[in-house]
């Protein structure tokens, strides 16, 4: 589930950054203990993103596919290469692209990012 944008939740990136520029330059700095207006702290979605990436080293199988919002993957890509997740906004993730993991003796390896091969016309 992706992170609550609170009163941000429905607007486009130019009608918050008109309505509340200051925040937006606060939420910009990538800091975790902002807490979008009304809505969820990047801390608190931190905890629930890095919860969701230690079920899917659980899960039994060799093969796990998440779908998920570009928040939660740039989150479970800084949880998986062990960044700080202050670093997530470093990721952009493409619309409808695949990005694929590989966890090999314990570590991880980001083994694509933003493939939409899937997506061209054959």
């Amino acid at each position: 589930m992706e992170i609550d944008f609170g009163r941000w939740e429905g607007l486009t990136f130019q009608e918050i950054a008109t309505r509340d520029p200051l925040l937006v330059e606060r939420w910009a700095l990538g800091k975790m203990d902002f807490r979008f207006p009304e809505g969820e702290a990047l801390e608190d979605f931190w905890k629930r993103v890095r919860l969701a990436g230690q079920r899917m080293v659980e899960e039994p199988g060799e093969n796990v596919m998440a779908v998920a919002h570009a928040g939660v993957l740039r989150f479970l890509l800084c949880h998986f290469l062990g960044l700080d997740p202050q670093l997530h906004l470093m990721f952009e993730i493409r619309h409808a692209s695949v990005t694929t993991i590989r966890l090999v003796d314990g570590k991880a390896v980001l083994a694509g990012l933003n493939d939409v091969c899937h997506l061209e016309e054959t």
